[in-house]
């Protein structure tokens, strides 16, 4: 039987499936999608690609990742098949170089590009092995014209334009320049303080003289070269010289450890990042809108100038064309390719200038750590340098560059504008001076050669083994970021309290007080003493600022006031749970809450305050809000007000994280990754002090455990005067306990006030009996100064009488502390005073309590009582 034969009708043609090119960005989108939890299928139906396909991406999601940071910006990026990784290395390190000779102005063509990917491809083969390739692909890579159109397109580079600084300079144009910036400059009336230069370089800011022992160990070394580590900075100021604009500074890393704390805005540079720190066109025109534009306008409007600016800058590609667009203050100039060597003012000695002064105040570091009390090795200090110091150090070295360098340097492009030239900036004696520092720091084979070869290295195209070697130390950074346990948090800023400023006035009266003391000469030892009190004048300013404020808010009625509530008198917990909290809210959140007879709420420290203010001048204490009378017997407790305040949100001061109140005192103490912690070698000299997750790094290099014992002994000699000096009260007590007679008696202190026409509060117990003599005891507020009322530092001195006659002289020794059911505490603090028939009154003392705050709840109470002892130390 004849089998069937299939009919026209079913007959299928197998459709042949167009094969799909898949982007990065896409990639990307899928890989997002997926880790934020939507499942392969639905992705895979959305895109119209089959499972398996999204299956494999998410598979391989760390190698696309990877590629994705080294690749340029844009969606041109097609993978389509998986590449060898000697060839995305190659091609990453290659995009590098690129950018590097385009920030250096240095011109590029098809042939240079091929020429210096041939070299990069050979060096890593060599140095690899080949290692990551496929199989005869190592020895097929030629840098085709087919590749670098390839390349071109991967990359986003779509033409390699002729641009910057040629080895011939164009000295036609440079000729013409001059008078071309003259007629611009009349037309648009500009004055030499309106007329700006910028100009970018590169900055090794760890890189020492290849003579010196660090560098050569380093060079040895194994791992990446911090030599190699750069920045990229943008300098720039006017023709008249006397305004610098703050540098802008590109790092690879946005927030680098040792920048922990330090808000941004508040450095001597203007601080961004970028993946291999470049100036690029999106963060030059950031620096331009964000700070060159409104920083003119405050120049101009302090110099009484109309608001605009002329900005002279080269045809590197960073430099947007469109910056007058964004920036309505602001006319660009460029400047002809190839003549920024010969005219541009920055190119004219001034960033040859600032890079000496760098190195100068480098060996200026060095030494001075050498002379602090650490006793750092040379390698430990180093070590040590950080991007932190190497900020500090580009603002320093560019504030050193005067009015006269910054003037003289625009003498060949605008020649009118230059006050009297005395020649371009020689840096001969800076550099003389950087070899006698280092040989001071210690390196005696550093010479002036050395110095003028570190200079000019500073200017050279990075070579195969530099790319590499970047490129190493950026992976390896962004292994450890990856790695890191705990997770990065965001680091608490840098705050100037009442409290560090005063310990910082202190310590500089003893610094002065030293100078003063032992300075033979009284002249250099006066003048020393008035710039230091000069120096730091700004932070005294500061001092008074917060203390005013401080004070205000202590005697402000103001400060008091809660939330406004209707006019009923009704307060409700809205009020207290606002947008914008009252200082009720932001008030101690243990303590509790009062309400007036009206409603109004008042914080314990309010209250009490209100109370002792009140009782100081003898008047009737009120409601701030409504006037009514207050009193611990008229005001009731707030019990819903307190649970309320106490679960609402508030912001860690280390971490910056929100937790309810009531939670955030144990977070602070136990939980917070950020919080002050010292390094547990404190009790042997370490003063470090910083984050808790930076302990085990501290310590791991912490040098005081490894100091010999006889380095350790005046240490260990301070810390038993301060013990002494803690448990020495108790020792007194305790040999005091050991008298023959010995008294104890509770006493009541009770308010007074003066007759006079400004009356004061005083305090005074009724007569007492302690080993058969009669006593008294008297108490006045800040030692009966006018009006106590009007300061926020209150305190209490008492004084003891005796209204006994006695026969011969008594040495006695009293303390008072704490009486039953009183909520104030006493310091025990013993006092000594010989009683005789012509000396029956003790002087005023302090009442040891702790602080005004503590004052404060006794002066709000009408009497208040201690517990007396007594020991008498000699026989009648």
């Amino acid at each position: 039987m004849s089998s069937k034969r299939p009919s026209s009708s079913s007959t299928v043609t197998p459709v042949k499936r167009s094969r799909q090119a898949i982007t990065l960005d896409m990639k990307m989108c899928i890989i997002n999608r997926n880790e934020k939890g939507e499942k392969l299928t639905l992705i895979a139906r959305s895109l119209g690609l089959s499972t398996s396909t999204v299956g494999t991406i998410q598979k391989n999601a760390d190698s696309i990742k990877k590629t994705a940071r080294m690749a340029t910006p844009g969606r041109s990026l097609r993978i389509t098949k998986a590449r060898d990784i000697l060839m995305e290395r190659m091609e990453s390190l290659l995009n590098f170089w690129i950018e590097d000779q385009n920030q250096r102005n240095v011109a590029l063509s098809s042939s240079l590009i091929q020429e210096k990917a041939r070299s990069l491809w050979e060096d890593l083969k060599q140095r690899d092995g080949g290692e990551g390739s496929s199989k005869g692909a190592a020895d097929a890579f030629k840098a085709s014209h087919g590749w670098l159109e390839r390349f071109k397109k991967r990359s986003n580079l779509h033409n390699f334009k002729l641009v910057g600084d040629s080895v011939s300079a164009d000295h036609v144009a440079a000729e013409n320049l001059p008078e071309q910036l003259k007629i611009i400059i009349e037309d648009g009336g500009y004055t030499s303080k309106q007329v700006f230069n910028l100009d970018e370089t590169d900055l090794f800011w760890k890189k020492m003289p290849s003579s010196t022992f660090i560098a050569r160990e380093e060079k040895t070394a194994s791992g990446f070269k911090a030599a190699k580590d750069h920045v990229a900075l943008l300098l720039g100021g006017n023709a008249a010289g006397d305004f610098k604009l703050k540098p802008l500074l590109v790092y690879h890393s946005e927030n680098p450890r040792a920048l922990k704390g330090h808000p941004k805005p508040h450095l001597p540079v203007v601080w961004r990042s970028s993946s291999k720190a470049w100036v690029t066109g999106v963060l030059f025109l950031d620096y331009v809108v964000a700070y060159v534009s409104p920083t003119i306008k405050e120049y101009c409007e302090k110099h009484n100038l109309e608001n605009k600016a002329l900005i002279i800058i080269d045809n590197a590609p960073s430099h947007p064309s469109n910056i007058e667009d964004v920036a309505d203050n602001i006319k660009v100039v460029f400047m002809p390719p190839n003549t920024t060597l010969l005219l541009q003012p920055m190119d004219q000695g001034i960033i040859e200038t600032f890079k000496a002064n760098y190195l100068r105040c480098i060996m200026r570091h060095i030494i001075a750590e050498l002379g602090s009390e650490d006793r750092l090795t040379i390698q430990e200090i180093w070590r040590h340098y950080n991007i932190r110091f190497a900020i500090d150090n580009i603002s320093v070295s560019w504030d050193e560059i005067t009015q006269s360098t910054m003037n003289a340097a625009w003498r060949k492009l605008w020649p009118e504008c230059v006050n009297d030239f005395r020649g371009y900036p020689d840096i001969s004696h800076i550099q003389k001076e950087i070899v006698s520092l280092a040989k001071e720091a210690g390196f005696d084979e550093v010479d002036q050669d050395d110095v003028v070869k570190l200079l000019s290295s500073q200017a050279k195209e990075l070579s195969n083994e530099d790319l590499i070697e970047l490129d190493k130390g950026r992976t390896t950074e962004e292994k450890e970021a990856r790695n890191a346990s705990p997770p990065p948090q965001r680091p608490p800023p840098k705050q100037m309290t009442r409290k560090r400023l005063s310990e910082a006035f202190s310590h500089l009266k003893q610094v002065i007080a030293i100078f003063k003391d032992d300075d033979p000469n009284m002249g250099r030892s006066i003048k020393c003493s008035r710039m230091m009190q000069d120096a730091v004048s700004c932070y005294k300013e500061l001092y008074r600022e917060k203390k005013n404020k401080s004070v205000h808010t202590s005697t402000s009625l103001d400060t008091f006031k809660c939330p406004p509530s209707d006019t009923q008198g009704t307060s409700t917990l809205q009020d207290a749970s606002s947008s914008e909290p009252s200082p009720f809210v932001e008030d101690r959140v243990s303590s509790p809450s009062k309400d007036c007879s009206n409603g109004h709420l008042m914080c314990a420290g309010c209250f009490v305050h209100l109370l002792a203010d009140a009782r100081l001048k003898e008047e009737q204490a009120t409601c701030p809000n409504c006037r009514c009378e207050i009193s611990r017997s008229l005001c009731c407790r707030s019990l819903a007000v307190e649970k309320a305040v106490s679960e609402l949100p508030t912001t860690c001061d280390y971490c910056q994280q929100n937790f309810p109140r009531d939670c955030l005192a144990l977070h602070q103490r136990e939980h917070c990754h950020n919080r002050p912690t010292h390094c547990r070698y404190c009790r042997i000299g370490c003063r470090w002090k910083g984050p808790f997750h930076e302990v085990p790094a501290h310590e791991a290099t912490c040098v005081h455990p490894l100091k010999p014992g006889g380095d350790l002994m005046g240490v260990l000699a301070d810390v038993d005067a301060q013990h002494h000096q803690e448990v020495s009260p108790f020792q007194d007590i305790l040999q005091l306990l050991s008298l023959e007679k010995i008294g104890y008696t509770e006493v009541q202190f009770r308010s007074y006030h003066t007759d006079d026409f400004i009356t004061r509060l005083y305090y005074e117990t009724p007569h007492f009996m302690i080993l058969n003599h009669t006593w008294v005891l008297k108490a006045r507020v800040n030692d009966s100064e006018r009006n106590p009322n009007l300061s926020s530092e209150r305190t209490l001195s008492f004084q003891l009488l005796m209204r006994s006659k006695l026969p011969a002289a008594m040495d006695c020794a009293f303390l008072l502390l704490r009486a039953p059911y009183e909520d104030v505490p006493l310091r025990p603090v013993v006092y000594r005073h010989t009683f005789s028939g012509e000396s029956t009154e003790s002087p005023y003392l302090p009442l040891p309590i702790t602080d005004a705050i503590e004052c404060n709840r006794l002066l709000a109470a009408k009497n208040f009582s201690v517990r007396l002892f007594f020991f008498q130390a000699t026989k009648l």
